[in-house]
């Protein structure tokens, strides 16, 4: 779904049956990107000095 601001970016959606493999395997997916704003948020808070 092309998001509506004309700026290119596609929004995609997924989901999975409860309890299936398919379930956990977009958990792990979801943990990456959970891990990695976490860690930009960290890096940000320590180049502001807080």
């Amino acid at each position: 779904m092309y998001l509506p601001d004309g700026s290119g970016l596609v929004a995609a959606l997924y989901n999975a049956a409860p309890g299936s493999a398919a379930e956990d395997a977009l958990k792990l997916l979801a943990s990456w990107s959970t891990t990695a704003e976490a860690a930009d948020a960290q890096a940000a808070e320590a180049d502001s000095g807080n």
